[in-house]
């Protein structure tokens, strides 16, 4: 009788599901510590202070610009995006803050984001 194998899943792969996992609580992690800041969340405020409308506007000319980020005084990490986003499922996503995982887990995974909606 042989011994019974526990799988870790993703056969073939140079990587198992910890160790994504780890990768991918790392990201997460980032984003996290990124959108707490007392600055990121006096912007949602300011962001949630206006109707549904106008938020898209004040995405593009703030969320979407490091200059007025800056001014703001939010420093946008390198490895962090922020994007406009949309569902097919029509969700109301105003934007996301994404983070790419390491290259070596993209053909499983590709990256980490949280959705901010309308």
């Amino acid at each position: 009788m042989q011994p019974t194998v526990k799988s870790h899943g993703y056969k073939g792969l140079s990587y198992d599901r910890p160790a994504l996992q780890a990768a991918m609580r790392k990201a997460y992690d980032s984003l996290i510590d990124f959108v707490t800041t007392d600055a990121f969340k006096t912007l949602m405020e300011d962001l949630g202070a206006f109707h549904p409308i106008h938020r898209p506007k004040f995405v593009f000319d703030v969320l979407l610009s490091d200059k007025a980020l800056a001014a703001r005084g939010i420093k946008r990490p390198e490895n962090i995006l922020i994007q406009r986003s949309a569902f097919g499922d029509r969700r109301p996503i105003i934007f996301v803050v994404k983070r790419f995982l390491p290259e070596e887990f993209s053909n499983v995974w590709q990256n980490v984001n949280i959705t901010f909606d309308n």
